[in-house]
C-alpha cells in the first residue's frame, strides 16, 4: 500500500494537475516501461523537435507527457500546456457542432445545404440543389480530393471569396459515388453553423462545446492566438535539415482545420467520445449525438497499415472508422506545413490517445497510433516507427534523385524557343485570379500571385517549353510548369503545386 502511494505521489509531482488521474496499476507494460524511450528514439530518427502524447484507458489518463522543443529558434521547451494546431482533427468539432444543432431540432443532417445556406453555389445546378449536410461532412460531394486547397493555403482570400472561386470548379465524379476529401465541404459547414445558430462558428463552438467541457486552452481566433506565449512553432525539412517555418500574415483558423489546442484539452475531447457524452459521471451531451457522428457514411477503401494488413476504412462525420483485430477503431489525423497530429479511440477497449507534433516531415503519428493500440491488444511488438521511417526514407531518396535530374536539366542552360521577355505579362485563371510573370535574372522568370502576397516562384527553363518551378514557400514544392506557345506567341501556362497541397492544376491564359 505504501509503495503504491509513493508511486502516485511521484507521478503527481512530475505531471500537471490534469494528470492527477494517472494510476500506475492501469498502465500497460509497454506504456509504463518503454514508451518514453520509443518516443525519444523516434524523435531522433525523424528529427522531430517536439511531441506530446496522451493515453486514456478505462476513463483514466494513464500517460500524459510532452517532449522536446516547441520552437528551435528560441529553444523553448514544450509542456502539457503548449498550444499546437490540430488541423483536420478540428473537423470532428465542426461535424459535432452540426449534430448538436440537429439534436436541438434546428437542422436535419439530411437537409439540403441550400436550405440553411442559400448562398451555396456549385458549377453544376443539380449538385448544388441535391447536396445535403451529410454529403459535405463525409467527403462525398463529387469534387476532386483537395480541390481548391491552393486557394486558401497561405492566401489573402476571405471565406466569401474562397467559396466564390471554389464554386467555379466543375465536379469530377457523381455525387455520393465515392470518397473525395474536401476541406471546402467543412468550410461550407461553418457557414451553415453560422446561419443556423445566428453566431459565427467560432462563437458557437466556444459557447456550446468548449466551455461546457472546460477546454479553456483551445483557441479558435487568430487574434487570441497572437496573445498566447506558449505556442508551438512549425518545422519543416529543407535540404535535409529541420528548420522553423516562417509564417505569413495570412494565418487562418477555419472550420476544416487550424484550431489550436493542448494535449491537456484534447484528451478531454477523446474521453468525451469514449464515454459518449460524459466526463466522469457528469453527462454533458446526449449519447445520440455520438452515435450520429460515429456512424459511417462513406466508403474510403482499403488502407495499408504498418503491420501489413489492409482493412477497409469508412468515413463517418469528422472521423475515420475501421475494423482492426476485430475491434472498431475511430481516428482522425491533422497535418499542414510544419505540423502533424493524430487522435483516436477503441471503444471496445475503452482506450483513447492523442499525439501532437510540430513537424510534418515524419509518420510518427501513424506509427505510434498502432503501437499504442497493439500494446493494449497484447500483440507482439514490432517497431512501426523504424519500419515507417525506412519506408519514407526510400520515398525521400527517390524524390531526391528526381530533383537531381531536374537540376541537371536546369544546369544545361538550354535556350528558350522565344526570348524570356516574350513570356512576361499578366495571366489569369477564372478559378484563381491573376499572376504576373516577370524577369528574375537573365536566365530565369518569376511569378507573383494576386492572392498569395508572400509567395514568389522562380522559373528556370528545362526544354520543350517547360520551366522548373521552385516556390519561395517550401510547402508548395518544386514542380514543372509547361507553357503553351502558338504562332510564336505565349498563350498561357499550367500551374501546379506539390500534391501535398492540391492535385488539381490551374490553367492560366495571357490577359495582357
Amino acid at each position: 500500500m505504501k509503495q503504491k502511494l509513493l508511486i502516485f505521489i511521484l507521478i503527481s509531482l512530475t505531471l500537471n494537475l490534469h494528470s492527477l488521474q494517472v494510476f500506475a496499476q492501469t498502465k500497460n507494460s509497454f506504456v509504463a516501461d518503454s514508451l518514453d524511450t520509443y518516443i525519444t528514439k523516434a524523435m531522433k530518427l525523424w528529427n522531430i523537435p517536439s511531441v506530446a502524447v496522451a493515453i486514456v484507458k478505462d476513463d483514466t489518463v494513464v500517460y500524459l507527457k510532452s517532449f522536446g522543443i516547441s520552437d528551435l529558434s528560441t529553444q523553448s521547451k514544450a509542456d502539457n500546456t503548449t498550444l499546437f494546431p490540430i488541423w483536420s482533427m478540428g473537423k470532428s468539432f465542426t461535424a459535432f457542432s452540426l449534430a448538436l444543432l440537429e439534436e436541438g431540432n434546428r437542422v436535419k443532417l439530411e437537409d439540403k445545404v441550400k436550405k440553411h445556406y442559400p448562398q451555396f453555389k456549385m458549377n453544376n445546378s443539380s449538385y448544388e440543389n441535391e447536396m445535403n449536410l451529410i454529403d459535405i461532412l463525409s467527403h462525398r460531394m463529387g469534387v476532386e480530393t483537395f480541390q481548391g486547397d491552393f486557394l486558401w493555403s497561405e492566401s489573402s482570400l476571405n471565406n466569401e471569396k474562397l467559396l466564390q472561386k471554389w464554386s467555379k470548379f466543375s465536379p469530377k465524379h457523381p455525387i455520393r459515388s465515392g470518397f473525395q476529401y474536401s476541406n471546402f465541404g467543412y468550410l461550407i459547414a461553418g457557414e451553415v453553423i453560422s446561419n443556423v445558430s445566428k453566431q459565427n462558428w467560432q462563437s458557437f463552438m466556444t459557447n456550446e462545446i468548449l466551455k461546457p467541457l472546460s477546454m479553456s486552452n483551445t483557441v479558435l481566433l487568430v487574434n487570441e492566438l497572437k496573445k498566447k506565449q506558449n505556442v508551438a512553432k512549425g518545422h519543416i525539412k529543407v535540404n535535409g535539415t529541420i528548420v522553423p517555418i516562417v509564417e505569413g500574415e495570412s494565418m487562418k483558423i477555419e472550420p476544416f482545420g487550424g484550431m489550436y489546442s493542448t494535449i491537456d484539452d484534447m484528451i478531454i475531447w477523446i474521453k468525451l467520445h469514449l464515454n459518449k457524452g460524459k466526463i466522469g459521471t457528469t453527462k454533458i451531451f446526449n449519447e445520440s449525438i455520438f452515435e450520429r457522428v460515429h456512424k459511417p457514411q462513406n466508403i474510403v477503401g482499403k488502407m495499408y497499415l504498418p503491420d501489413g494488413s489492409s482493412p477497409n476504412v469508412n468515413y463517418a462525420l469528422g472521423w475515420e472508422v475501421r475494423d482492426y483485430q476485430h475491434r472498431e477503431v475511430i481516428t482522425h489525423g491533422g497535418a499542414y506545413t510544419g505540423f502533424s497530429s493524430m487522435m483516436g479511440f477503441v471503444p471496445q477497449e475503452k482506450l483513447g490517445f492523442v499525439i501532437l507534433t510540430n513537424s510534418d516531415a515524419h509518420e510518427l503519428g501513424e506509427a505510434l497510433k498502432w503501437q499504442i493500440i497493439d500494446a493494449y491488444l497484447n500483440r507482439n511488438y514490432t517497431n512501426y516507427a523504424q519500419n515507417m521511417y525506412n519506408y519514407t526514407k526510400a520515398g525521400e531518396e527517390w524524390e531526391a534523385k528526381n530533383l537531381s535530374k531536374m537540376q541537371d536539366s536546369v544546369a544545361l542552360n538550354l535556350p528558350t524557343i522565344l526570348p524570356l521577355n516574350d513570356f512576361v505579362g499578366t495571366y489569369g485563371s477564372d478559378t484563381y485570379g491573376e499572376i504576373q510573370v516577370e524577369i528574375d535574372t537573365p536566365n530565369s522568370l518569376k511569378l507573383k500571385f494576386e492572392h498569395h502576397p508572400q509567395l514568389v516562384a522562380t522559373l528556370k527553363y528545362i526544354g520543350n517549353n517547360r520551366f522548373w518551378c521552385e516556390y519561395s514557400q517550401t510547402m508548395f514544392g518544386k514542380v514543372i510548369i509547361p507553357f503553351e506557345i502558338k504562332n510564336n506567341k505565349v498563350i498561357g501556362f499550367e500551374l501546379s503545386v506539390h500534391p501535398y497541397v492540391e492535385f488539381t492544376s490551374y490553367l492560366f491564359k495571357r490577359r495582357r
